[in-house]
């Protein structure tokens, strides 16, 4: 009964790491595919950004004049590009404070987007370390994990802008859904878990047989001490 436990627990453990294994590389593939794609289009977004314009904007009562709508015209594309873009703005850091400033979402909303759109200096002050990183280090930075919603998930990244003179400015982000990689993923999951199933009964049945084997073997070798 022992050997067909061990038997049968061994080939479960194995197979199950196995598959672990592919689950979360099948994952990593699909999340490392969106992070390059995110970054490039934040890196190339970056460079239609005017920094010299941009330091002008400090209060809202900036919101649609010809500065304000100049500085949105080159972002506007980056948000049409798909349907999956939700935001594409800047942000600016502030001693520790962050500020959001510019947003294309004054000019454009997506479908599901029914939110205002934010004032320009508005505060944020919820944690995002990739955020803060590419604000506090000047270089590209992009969520290592989507960010769960209620219906759908999304993935943020980010890129540094600079004035004519070289020196930083602030960051242009920009938000996408990543609801196809749900989709993508919950097939991963359950092609999973249904090999799991088909590998514990397998692992089930070796175990039986290892165990009718060990059966086996020991009724002949108690023939053979009877017969001796």
């Amino acid at each position: 009964m022992l050997h067909g436990i061990l038997a049968g627990c061994t080939i479960l453990a194995i197979s199950s790491l196995g598959l672990f294994y592919t689950w979360h590389a099948a994952r990593e593939g699909q999340l490392h595919a969106i992070r390059s794609e995110l970054l490039q289009l934040a890196r190339v977004a970056a460079t239609q950004v005017d920094g010299n314009a941009h330091r002008t904007m400090k209060s809202n009562a900036q919101a649609g004049s010809p500065e304000h709508l100049k500085l949105l015209a080159p972002l506007l594309p980056f948000h049409k590009a798909t349907t999956d873009i939700i935001y594409v703005y800047t942000a600016i850091l502030q001693g520790e404070q962050i500020y959001f400033v510019l947003g294309t979402d004054y000019l454009y909303r997506t479908v599901d987007d029914g939110l205002p759109s934010d004032p320009i200096m508005t505060p944020y002050n919820t944690p995002d370390p990739a955020l803060r990183h590419a604000l506090k280090y000047h270089e590209p930075a992009v969520n290592e994990h989507p960010v769960q919603e209620a219906l759908r998930s999304y993935m943020s990244a980010y890129a540094p802008f600079f004035d004519t003179k070289g020196e930083f400015v602030g960051v242009i982000g920009i938000d996408m859904w990543v609801h196809h990689l749900d989709a993508r993923l919950a097939s991963i999951r359950r092609t999973g878990l249904t090999a799991f199933a088909a590998v514990t009964l397998l692992s089930l049945l070796a175990g039986y047989m290892t165990f009718r084997l060990s059966l086996t073997v020991r009724r002949a070798r108690r023939r053979d001490r009877i017969i001796r």
